[in-house]
């Protein structure tokens, strides 16, 4: 004989069947209805949504979350997302599921001149009422003065790259490539990292220094370390991550292999600083099935006085 699966009996207690009843919307001619229904339900809280996205206020009078959706618009979020990241120095994948990173580095990820603006205008909005007039001038303020910092980096951006690039020639430095960033929370010292066949010049400059050369840190490459390993998928990926910018050093039981993008934690002030992001390889033993191990090599970061004291004066020049 033939035996049909048994299924599970699906018991809907009255209430919860009137509250599904009391949730499904009214449908309206055409195929719009459920859109319309995502963003204008008919309980108050469904419609919050629809109301952020059009950039009205919300019912609730007395509601923060209301009285900060009100300004707040689709566009104004995507514009938010693309300058947070495509900016900086990590880049976002903006073309995904292609593998190219838009990361053009004028900017740093934490710089207060950028977000003070538009601080200081999300806590003003706060205390205005849901009718007041000012509210929208509030936000174009705040998104004026946060975006034209973000115009002055593009130029600050160029303007230092052909700073660089002078001093590398004064220098007589042969490079193939070179990038700069800003140091961070700053777009006054900005650090530029030089590729040459054997190594990297790691160099400071600053809008206000005096002098027109700056020294360079020189970071032999030691990329022969990797020859075993370079077939490696973790390896290849660790390698695209860097953008080719990395140099290899000898450790225990392995390399370690460090990303020049993020430059040193405390280059400004000293030679033997180490980078900002180094990861350590373990190669397994040989006559063994063991995986090759990737940690993150943790950096000593220590925010001083001291520290912070340099900084400030290596932003100030030389």
């Amino acid at each position: 004989p033939v035996t049909t699966p048994c299924l599970p009996r699906m018991n809907f207690s009255m209430e919860a069947r009137s509250n599904l009843a009391g949730a499904r919307p009214k449908r309206s001619a055409g195929s719009t209805s459920r859109i319309r229904f995502m963003f204008t339900g008919p309980s108050r809280r469904s419609g919050m949504l629809g109301n952020i996205l059009k950039g009205t206020p919300a019912r609730r009078h007395n509601s923060t979350t209301a009285r900060f959706s009100a300004g707040l618009a689709p566009r104004r979020a995507i514009t938010a997302i693309f300058t947070s990241y495509s900016f900086t120095t990590w880049g976002t994948q903006l073309f995904w599921p292609f593998e190219y990173r838009v990361a053009l580095k004028n900017i740093f990820v934490i710089d207060p001149l950028y977000s003070l603006p538009l601080i200081v205008c999300v806590i003003w909005l706060l205390f205005k009422g849901r009718g007041s007039q000012i509210r929208r001038k509030i936000n174009i303020i705040g998104l004026t003065l946060s975006s034209g910092y973000l115009l002055l980096t593009l130029v600050n951006k160029q303007i230092m790259n052909q700073n660089f690039e002078n001093i590398l020639q004064n220098q007589n430095i042969e490079y193939f490539r070179f990038t700069t960033q800003p140091t961070p929370a700053n777009n006054v010292l900005w650090s530029a990292t030089a590729e040459t066949k054997d190594g990297f010049y790691v160099g400071y400059h600053s809008f206000l220094d005096n002098q027109e050369d700056t020294p360079f840190l020189y970071f032999k490459k030691n990329h022969q370390l990797l020859e075993e390993m370079a077939e490696n998928e973790k390896v290849e990926k660790l390698i695209a991550l860097t953008n080719g910018y990395f140099i290899v050093d000898s450790s225990e039981n392995g390399v370690t292999i460090s990303d020049l993008r993020f430059g040193l934690i405390n280059g400004w002030a000293t030679e033997s600083s180490e980078f900002v992001f180094a990861y350590n390889l373990q190669v397994p033993e040989s006559n063994t099935n063991q995986q090759l191990i990737i940690r993150q090599k943790r950096a000593s970061i220590n925010v001083s006085s001291a520290m912070l004291r340099q900084f400030w004066m290596r932003i100030k020049g030389t």
